[in-house]
């Protein structure tokens, strides 16, 4: 939806920065009980403008994505240059 190929991503059932939700299945709308649900970090060879939401849920917050500033190695933080 108009981003850039991520240089990396990680999944984790478990939150991967502080204060990251935990979701329950029942917390969420039936329609979206199906899916699966993890935690993910994308790292970016290059800036991106936010916010950034990708997922079934994006339109609820589940998967909404939020800018690490305290980690290099997060999201849109590091240019390629940079990352150098």
């Amino acid at each position: 939806a108009g981003y850039p190929e991520p240089a990396a991503v990680e999944l984790s059932t478990k939150g991967l920065c502080p204060g990251a939700a935990q979701i329950a299945k029942g917390e969420l709308p039936k329609w979206l009980t199906h899916r699966v649900l993890r935690h993910v970090r994308l790292q970016f060879a290059e800036r991106v403008e936010g916010p950034v939401m990708i997922g079934a849920g994006r339109n609820l917050g589940v998967g909404l994505f939020a800018p690490q500033p305290d980690a290099p190695e997060a999201i849109g933080i590091l240019t390629a240059e940079e990352a150098t």
